[in-house]
């Protein structure tokens, strides 16, 4: 018996069919459309290739060095070279979206996590500042993986600040309250960044959500509009400014004799034209008729209405045969009911009589 198919880890395309990414493996209900996942990835890429750059220049340049490295420069040294070839490594992985995007989002706010630790912890611990640099981490991890994610990121980062606070009063034999406190402070503004990050982003995805069901709603219904136009029996054209014909129904095809949607309404019928230039300069005087060559009549309604910033204007076209029937359905159904109240009048005396 086969074994079921099983989803490999290392994968490079983990879109579903629907083209969303789900980022966090404990947060299966947050989702990142595709396009914009990897767009804010590579933003942070462009980031984390600066800083690296700029903390390599630093160190060299000796511009900081009351700060950088002051503790163990070779560490400082190794880390930021170190990280820079991982920066520039994740961006080629990230330019051939190999592995997929979740696993190269988590490997490069773990790889900052760690980095920043190692560069913190070279540069005499929390009080060199540079613990600071984690925040940014989180921030990208709430908005990049999002979900329960961001929350074992904030974890990680604030259990290394703690423990590199705790190491280093432990070399040097000493403790300091004051310092746990800062460090303290420090994990539970990583932990409020990384959950006001995930808020973020879970509303930004809610509001493309949202504008994606809306775009697909009106999809629909301009195809349900389309679709009833097409099959009215009567005859409707659509005119822009410019006498451009926009759209022409199948029964306006077949009143004006007609193949295809002609380009414009001189095409159509110079009478027509000439009909809808009056109604422009007289739009009271709005019902026409237009001469056919088989002898019959068209009734002509012009309407105006605005779509954007242009004007549109609606001409309705109807056979005067088909006119005429319908009229005198109506007149007939008036005339029907008419009589049923005449007899219905007449019947209630001749009860009462009867009765009497």
């Amino acid at each position: 018996m086969n074994a079921p198919n099983r989803r490999p880890a290392f994968v490079c395309d983990e879109a579903d069919d629907s083209g969303f990414i789900q980022p966090c493996p404990f947060s299966p209900g947050y989702r990142i459309a595709v396009a914009a996942a990897w767009r804010s990835l590579l933003v942070y890429e462009c980031y984390r290739l600066i800083l690296a750059g700029i903390l390599l220049w630093l160190f060299y340049a000796r511009l900081n060095h009351q700060v950088l490295g002051t503790v163990d420069a070779r560490l400082f040294q190794a880390t930021t070279a170190g990280y820079l070839l991982l920066v520039l490594l994740n961006g080629v992985t990230l330019l051939r979206r190999c592995p997929g995007y979740a696993l190269q989002a988590q490997i490069q706010i773990f790889i900052d996590i760690v980095a920043i630790g190692l560069l913190a912890h070279a540069s005499g611990g929390p009080q060199s500042g540079l613990s600071i640099l984690l925040t940014v981490a989180m921030a990208a991890g709430g908005l990049l993986v999002g979900g329960r994610c961001a929350l074992v990121f904030a974890a990680i980062a604030s259990s290394a600040v703690l423990g590199e606070q705790f190491f280093v009063q432990h070399l040097n034999n000493v403790f300091d309250g004051r310092g746990y406190t800062n460090v303290g402070l420090q994990g539970a503004a990583y932990f409020a960044i990384a959950v006001l990050a995930f808020v973020a982003a879970k509303r930004t995805e809610q509001s493309d959500a949202l504008a994606r069901q809306r775009g697909a709603d009106l999809t629909n219904l301009q195809q349900l509009n389309g679709h009833i136009v097409q099959h009215l029996q009567s005859g409707i054209v659509v005119v822009d400014d410019q006498h451009h014909v926009v759209t022409a129904n199948r029964a306006a095809l077949h009143l004006l004799n007609l193949g295809a949607t002609p380009a414009s309404l001189d095409v159509v019928s110079p009478e027509l034209l000439e009909k809808y230039r009056y109604w422009l300069t007289h739009p009271r005087e709005d019902y026409t008729t237009l001469d056919r060559v088989s002898g019959n009549r068209i009734q002509v309604r012009f309407t105006r209405f605005a779509a954007a910033s242009r004007d549109y204007a609606m001409i309705f076209l109807e056979d005067d045969a088909l006119y005429n029937q319908r009229v005198q359905r109506s007149k007939l159904a008036s005339l029907g009911r008419l009589t049923a109240s005449i007899a219905h009048e007449i019947r209630n005396p001749l009860s009462a009589v009867n009765h009497a």
